[in-house]
């Protein structure tokens, strides 16, 4: 057995086994949200750990309309996803053994979900939630967000309000030259005003008890790169428990310390480069005191020794 397949029929078996953790994430940042406002009739979260459009429309508390504001994005999705698994030809139907281009499709977005990048994205959504969801919100972005906009994950700060959103890739070159062409793209898109989350989160109020979930397009959105390589990638999967609830593993921990250095590195770079977008830079300076306060909430597992 290759190594390519040996991965991913690793992937194919634990890309099913994140899905209820995704499940249990979701209906626990739900269930705060109410809390913070959010209209329990149109969860925020969907039941994969992204971000529900349709909890967008304005009968939900949300900023767009059915007709004209999400509908055109849900269809914009939908064109990507046939123009991408080539659904309409018939020789790919004839290809997998399939007569419709739904059924092409559905094809399409199964290999999707079993691929690197979205088991990164899902275990990296997991991860995240298990270590600071008590005080950020983590999700995957929306599908819009994602086809669109290029976003994976979304971190929100509810002391702050405070927004910025990664692109996750699995690489056999995380601190190499990967990496460099990596912060290229993100110190680029820094210069140009940063990333557009048109759905976005916020909270405002002046204290915790009173801060509201804000639902809109947020623009200027600073855009950081997270990776895992595939060895860490299988240990974290490996690690997470079947419990979302459970105390961080000393694998979890090692592996969050990572990837909070990544983001470390990123926005000390960031804050310090010149001709950055005045928006962007404000919110890359703020995003460091959430990355502090992320390190905190970490520390109170700091017993746990050990990792990868």
């Amino acid at each position: 057995m290759t190594a390519e397949r040996f991965y991913r029929g690793e992937q194919e078996q634990r890309s099913q086994r994140l899905l209820p953790l995704l499940a249990d994430l979701a209906a626990a940042a739900n269930a705060e949200l109410v809390k913070h406002g959010a209209d329990p009739a149109a969860p925020v979260l969907n039941v994969d750990g992204s971000i529900n459009m349709r909890s967008f429309i304005r009968k939900h508390g949300g900023p767009y309309g059915k007709e004209d504001g999400v509908r055109p994005d849900e269809q914009f999705v939908q064109d990507r996803e046939y123009e991408w698994s080539d659904a309409l030809n018939p020789k790919v139907q004839a290809y997998q053994g399939v007569s419709t281009p739904e059924a092409v499709v559905d094809k399409f977005k199964q290999d999707r979900l079993e691929s690197n990048g979205l088991v990164l994205e899902m275990a990296l959504t997991v991860l995240l939630h298990r270590l600071i969801g008590g005080e950020f919100v983590v999700a995957r972005a929306s599908a819009y967000d994602d086809y669109a906009n290029g976003v994976d994950t979304v971190i929100i700060d509810k002391a702050t309000g405070d927004v910025v959103c990664t692109f996750d890739e699995v690489t056999d070159d995380a601190g190499g030259n990967r990496y460099a062409q990596k912060l290229d793209k993100t110190t680029a898109k820094a210069k140009r005003g940063g990333t557009t989350i048109r759905y976005g989160l916020t909270f405002q109020g002046d204290t915790a008890d009173k801060r509201q979930l804000v639902k809109k397009e947020i623009t200027n959105v600073p855009l950081f790169y997270l990776a895992l390589d595939r060895r860490q990638l299988q240990e974290l999967i490996k690690a997470l428990p079947t419990d979302i609830h459970q105390a961080p593993s000393a694998t979890e921990l090692a592996l969050f310390d990572h990837l909070t250095a990544l983001l470390e590195r990123q926005a000390l770079w960031l804050a310090h480069e010149d001709n950055v977008a005045a928006p962007v830079h404000e919110r890359i300076v703020s995003f460091q005191g959430s990355l502090e306060r992320m390190k905190q909430l970490r520390a109170q597992y700091s017993s746990i020794e050990g990792g990868v």
